[in-house]
């Protein structure tokens, strides 16, 4: 009952009627949902709810997919207008550019809901974002991760 397909850039499957957008990448059975971005002041990192609800979903519903990860890069491109402001929210959520966190998908609890403009199917639009205290992250040990 599971069919693939692509659509807006990304893979998506049916499983009972819904449309689950899977994650990004996937490595010796876990599955990563990977963004490079940089924290608020607060130290909060978003998601959108339409991504994060398809990720719990293909968790709970979709044998295979256990193991699904919200991988962070706390990072701002060099030279641009938030520069300085993205690399002073890393500093003060106290993390380092360039060291990736990570955290299951299933422990994530977000902190805060609310509208934030991201792009869907090529547009730019509103949409309902949970955003996830730095603090329910840890630095990614790919060791660990994969018990080598």
């Amino acid at each position: 009952g599971i069919t693939g397909s692509l659509a807006n850039n990304g893979t998506v499957i049916q499983v009972g009627g819904k449309k689950l957008i899977l994650p990004d990448t996937q490595a010796n059975g876990r599955y990563f949902e990977n963004k490079i971005k940089y924290p608020t002041y607060g130290g909060l990192f978003g998601l959108e709810e339409y991504r994060y609800d398809s990720l719990k979903e293909l968790q709970r519903s979709v044998p295979g997919y256990e193991n699904i990860y919200y991988v962070i890069n706390p990072n701002v491109r060099p030279n641009s207008s938030v520069t300085e402001r993205g690399l002073a929210n890393i500093d003060r959520a106290g993390l380092t550019a360039g060291q990736r966190i990570i955290a299951p998908i299933n422990q994530l609890v977000p902190d805060r809901t609310f509208d934030s403009a991201t792009y869907v199917a090529g547009q730019r639009r509103e949409v309902p974002t949970h955003y996830f205290h730095a603090s329910q992250f840890q630095p990614l040990n790919i060791n660990t991760l994969f018990n080598v």
